[in-house]
């Protein structure tokens, strides 16, 4: 720009009383602002941006309801709510003659972190009076998701909510054996869309004491009785317990009777029917105990009543199968229970010491129930998977082979 000053004060003054000078006005420009996106909760740092042409420094703004206010430096920006900001933070720059350009939006975006569902567990204990049991945590991965949309990263042992982070992780959450009252953690990533935030979901593990058979008494009937009784020893108020005879009556039926257990109250089984012996067992919770029984010997033939029918034992009218067999990595235990009630089913060697408890809980009559046993660790051999429930007890065999 061209500028013409007079020297002069005069009005008439010639052109030799002016003198020339020349401006350049220059833009101040924008600086380049850098977008941020964090997870929600997560620690963030100031906001920062680079300087355009012309510019020598930044100034900050916060806009709240169209005001902007503006900062002593580059803010930090809050984590605190999820969603994406950008008409909250804004940034100009100022030339070194101090004119201040136009104040450019700042990218803030906050990733909701997934939020799983809290979750339980309850097995019985894998040994009578023992207090751990073995769980299959990933049978609870779906549950836990939810519907975050994320993916289970692994399980731990512990998990600082103020931090965020985990340790102790499980190597086999599939086989994890833990006492009863302890805490496990998954570990959830949110998909990448949503910045792959981390999220947490805990897993309350119960056990639940395994019982060894219930003490009971024989009542012998009298010379002018016809029946027999059996009572149980110092019951635990709140169990049931369960008698059956051993042998079927001729009307097919094994005389079952449940007792719920009360407070100073004795457990009496009356009216038996002699010759058919007898079995017993407790139900605490959802785990039932190994049965006491009297059986009656292979080929025994009542003399009193003359309506038996003997068996060499009792049959249970529980279907179990297991597939494939062999098997080399899992196999499959299916079961349909005859009756309403409560089951527990117990991988054993052949030797008939307890591996695991596979599964226990409450059967509905009629209802096909599937269980996958991860046999990926268990060594080449045959190993015997038992149920037992209020129709009986049932073992299939299960065959191990490589590959």
């Amino acid at each position: 720009m061209l500028v013409k000053t007079r020297t002069s004060s005069s009005y008439t003054s010639e052109l030799k009383d002016f003198n020339l000078f020349n401006f350049t006005i220059l833009e101040p420009g924008t600086p380049i602002p850098d977008d941020v996106a964090y997870c929600q909760g997560d620690a963030a740092d100031p906001l920062t941006a680079t300087l355009g042409a012309n510019g020598v420094s930044l100034r900050w703004y916060e806009r709240t309801n169209g005001t902007y206010t503006l900062l002593s430096g580059a803010p930090t920006p809050s984590t605190a709510v999820a969603g994406v900001f950008d008409e909250k933070y804004y940034v100009s720059q100022v030339t070194s003659e101090g004119c201040e350009g136009s104040k450019v939006p700042v990218e803030v975006i906050i990733h909701a972190k997934p939020v799983g569902t809290a979750t339980s567990q309850a097995l019985c204990s894998s040994s009578i009076g023992g207090t751990t049991a073995v769980f299959d945590l990933t049978a609870e991965n779906t549950t836990v998701v939810g519907s975050t949309g994320a993916s289970i990263e692994g399980w731990y042992e512990a998990f600082d909510p103020a931090t965020g982070a985990f340790s102790s992780p499980i190597t086999d959450p599939e086989n994890y054996e833990s006492a009863t009252g302890n805490t496990v953690y998954a570990k959830l990533v949110g998909a990448a869309a949503d910045g792959g935030c981390v999220g947490v979901a805990e897993n309350d593990l119960t056990v639940n004491p395994s019982a060894a058979g219930p003490s009971v008494t024989y009542i012998a009937p009298e010379c002018y009785q016809t029946t027999f009784s059996v009572e149980v020893n110092n019951p635990e108020a709140g169990a049931t317990y369960t008698i059956k005879n051993s042998i079927e009556l001729v009307s097919g039926e094994l005389n079952e009777q449940s007792i719920v257990a009360q407070e100073g109250q004795p457990v009496i089984f009356a009216n038996r029917v002699p010759g058919t012996g007898y079995s017993v067992t407790a139900t605490v919770g959802e785990c039932i105990s190994e049965a006491t029984a009297c059986e009656v010997p292979s080929g025994l033939t009542s003399q009193a009543t003359g309506t038996l029918q003997t068996k060499e034992q009792p049959e249970a009218k529980d279907q179990l199968t297991a597939y494939p067999i062999p098997f080399s990595e899992n196999v499959t235990l299916e079961f349909k229970a005859e009756r309403d009630g409560n089951y527990q089913i117990n991988l054993y060697d052949m030797k008939g010491t307890l591996i695991r408890q596979l599964k226990a809980g409450t059967a509905k009559a009629g209802e096909v129930t599937q269980i996958e046993v991860n046999g990926r660790a268990m060594a080449e051999g045959m190993y015997l998977a038992r149920m037992v429930s209020g129709s009986g007890a049932q073992t299939v065999k299960l065959l191990k082979k490589s590959r």
